[in-house]
């Protein structure tokens, strides 16, 4: 029995970090759209792993509708990225303008869980 609650103490510890670590990062990404410079290559960097995950030659963006501009100023440079680590040519990418992503939530309002 006390190895038993040993390892449950051990499991909740974990849950314990990987909550906190959860709420630690939903934290700071909604800080860090202040900082332009830094949240348009985030995106940038989002987007390129996004294609590099996929790896197909055409691709439907969508995005929230406030950061549409970003998201447009940063697809030149992210198909470039993408094809140099891909080594393939640049794909198509349409950022969908009918259908968005949710906004950012409020100050003290959350999503819901996201993981």
């Amino acid at each position: 029995m006390q190895l038993n609650a040993s390892r449950i103490k051990v499991l909740q510890a974990q849950d314990d970090l990987v909550n906190k670590m959860k709420e630690d990062a939903m934290k700071e990404l909604l800080n860090i759209s202040s900082n332009h410079h830094e949240y348009r290559n985030l995106l940038k960097e989002l987007v390129v792993q996004g294609l590099l995950r996929l790896k197909e030659p055409a691709v439907l963006l969508r995005c929230r509708k406030e950061d549409h501009h970003n998201v447009e100023s940063v697809l030149h440079s992210a198909k470039n990225e993408y094809a140099s680590k891909a080594d393939v040519h640049e794909p198509e990418i349409l950022v969908d303008h009918s259908v968005y992503l949710p906004p950012s939530p409020s100050d003290g309002d959350e999503h819901g869980q996201i993981w």
